[in-house]
């Protein structure tokens, strides 16, 4: 049985980029103004999702336990991330 890796490598871009603009705030052009720090929050997830599309990795055909572990890895990366 397979998948292709649409869902697995969303989780993982919010996974990535949650932590960079957590942990980099400085890189970004606006942390004073919320409305412009989500913007880009935003516009970044969509253009990363946008450049995956389009070299055609989210078509990519795994077995479904490759999706499985790819996202229990982001969850143990987003758990450890909170608990340290």
């Amino acid at each position: 049985m397979t998948m292709k890796l649409r869902i697995p490598i969303l989780f993982v871009i919010l996974s990535v980029t949650t932590a960079v603009y957590e942990s980099v705030p400085g890189l970004f052009i606006s942390t004073e103004n919320y409305f412009l720090y989500s913007l880009q929050f935003i516009l970044s997830i969509i253009l990363l999702f946008y450049f995956f599309e389009k070299v055609m990795v989210n078509e990519k055909d795994v077995h479904v336990s490759i999706g499985l572990l790819i996202v229990a890895v982001t969850i143990m990366f987003e758990l450890y991330r909170y608990m340290i």
